[in-house]
């Protein structure tokens, strides 16, 4: 066995170590002074206040680690003795010669090269320790033929030099201690990039020779594998270029022996590019008409009247998504337009008297499955969007209300919307049932004030007195938010639920948010309709 094998066995344990252990199995009945050196032999902090310390044996041995020692506590002194204990035993106990060389060092370690390295060192010490010596040690027995045969061939030669060659040696240290020359790095293994492994050789510093070697490997019979025969033609190719003295720390940045790459080459993600992709022109380009149709484009005009022809048709279509109405090209002149649309908002206002009073238009009190309401809506502000309206002071804000009034697609039902609508008529009897002494309610077609024709509103309900006057308005929503609390109990809601809703509670009292879009549509709904109040 190597000597510094026991750098990879040899553990330290309470026992070993005095201060180590404590006294009492009360952790606070010991000082500050025994407190700080119990956690020092475990890499622990030793700051703080007592009751922090305390605290912290405590975690230590319920989570299980009081038992692992730092083996370079006091400079490694406690490691040696216990490593020097392990060797006398073992040549007590066993038949075969231990090696007496020098223990590996804990501590002083410095990244190589720290100093002057064995001048004497050449391939030749290489050759003599890798073959040479292994040869000798396998005839010595004389009847061992499968000892002989795994140290009678030159592989970890071979081996070891493809190793170093292609950067597996890594994390190179040394020390100079009393006559020797201790080195060792971490050797990557031949099919991995984790777990290296851990390998040290001992030189005499006068004669060069390989007193002592070492790898964790399951193949480092003797200290002769693969990763120490590559550590030490680290160690040659660097005599061979730089010489012997070694380098100055304040030295440039190490050129020699860089460290085998691992495949990856980060870099902005902007710039990646990837071989195994499907080119996006080639899927733009694709025809998938037969060869013979590939040249016959429709002219605009069919495409035109195909599209509008399609809803009378069937209720959709994937052409709907596909094509598009085309349009001749023309400059647009911002005055002229602004003129356009001037005169286009006072033609939609002829016909109107301001004096006369608000009107509801007729065949439209059911509302979104009325084709009459939904024409009257057609370029006009509704109450629904007027939040939207007010608020918006961009051009890209005021193309979007555009983009959604006048060319509106299929409007889509959420189950929000479909519980809305489903609740509506069942929370419309609801209130008819409890109206005021007096009054009735009834349901609400699309109303129009001539003072401004131009802005549109659909009450719920329409709330008149015993004399047959409107006096006020009843806007319905059913949040489906609510489906399972009482809308006087929204602390079960979740707090964006809770930041977007519409009301807030005032002892216990719900007041519409004066921020909130229903704010909004309600007054817009009482100035269309003339009225001063709103049941919400």
């Amino acid at each position: 066995m190597a000597a510094s094998d026991l750098i990879f066995s040899v553990k330290l344990t309470p026992d070993d170590v005095p201060g180590a252990k404590f006294w009492s199995p009360n952790v606070s009945e010991h000082s500050v002074c025994e407190l700080k050196r119990w956690l020092a032999y475990r890499g622990l902090p030793v700051g703080g206040l007592k009751d922090d310390l305390i605290k912290r044996c405590i975690s230590c041995i319920e989570a299980g680690k009081s038992g692992e020692i730092l083996l370079s506590i006091d400079g490694g002194t406690w490691f040696q003795k216990k490593a020097l204990q392990v060797i006398d035993k073992m040549k007590e106990t066993s038949s075969s010669s231990l090696s007496t060389a020098p223990f590996l060092p804990v501590t002083g370690w410095k990244i190589f090269p720290s100093g002057p390295i064995p001048k004497a060192f050449t391939y030749g010490v290489i050759y003599e320790h890798i073959i040479a010596t292994a040869r000798s040690m396998s005839t010595d027995g004389g009847d061992d033929d499968e000892f002989s045969a795994a140290f009678n061939t030159s592989k970890p030669m071979s081996k070891g030099r493809q190793f170093f060659l292609s950067g597996h040696v890594n994390d190179i240290q040394d020390i100079r201690k009393n006559d020797f020359y201790f080195l060792k790095a971490k050797v990557m293994p031949s099919y991995s990039q984790t777990s290296p492994y851990n390998v040290s050789v001992t030189l005499n510093m006068t004669t060069a020779s390989v007193v002592d070697a070492s790898c964790d490997c399951k193949a480092s019979a003797m200290g002769r594998c693969n990763h120490v025969a590559a550590l030490l033609f680290a160690l040659e190719d660097f005599t061979v270029q730089f010489g012997f003295e070694g380098l100055a720390c304040t030295s440039d940045v190490c050129k020699w022996n860089v460290g085998r790459k691992k495949k990856k080459n980060p870099k902005p993600a902007h710039e990646l590019r990837y071989n195994k992709k499907s080119a996006p022109d080639r899927i733009i380009e694709h025809d998938p008409r037969p060869t013979t149709s590939m040249t016959q484009d429709a002219e605009d005009d069919f495409i035109n009247t195909f599209i509008k022809t399609l809803p009378s048709t069937r209720e959709d279509s994937v052409f709907e998504h596909v094509l598009e109405i085309k349009y001749d090209e023309y400059e647009v002149d911002e005055a002229d337009l602004r003129q356009r649309v001037d005169a286009a908002a006072e033609l939609f206002r002829e016909g109107f008297d301001s004096a006369a009073p608000a009107f509801e238009v007729d065949n439209t009190r059911e509302q979104s499955d009325s084709p009459a309401w939904q024409e009257a809506r057609y370029c006009r502000v509704t109450e629904s969007n007027a939040k939207d309206v007010v608020s918006t002071s961009t051009n890209r804000g005021h193309y979007n209300i555009l983009n959604r009034t006048l060319w509106v697609g299929r409007m889509i039902q959420t189950r929000a919307m479909a519980y809305g609508k489903e609740r509506e008529s069942e929370a419309f009897t609801a209130y008819s049932v409890s109206c005021r002494d007096g009054e009735s309610v009834v349901k609400s077609g699309f109303w129009v004030n001539p003072k401004f024709p131009e802005v549109g509103a659909s009450p719920d309900g329409l709330i008149y007195d015993n004399g047959g006057r409107m006096k006020g308005i009843l806007e319905i929503k059913c949040p489906y938010v609510l489906v399972d609390c009482h809308p006087n109990n929204i602390e079960g809601l979740k707090p964006n639920q809770k930041k977007t809703f519409c009301h807030d509670l005032v002892n216990n009292v719900p007041w519409l948010k004066r921020t909130h879009k229903y704010y909004y549509q309600c007054q817009t709904q009482m100035a269309v309709c003339n009225v001063s109040f709103c049941d919400f």
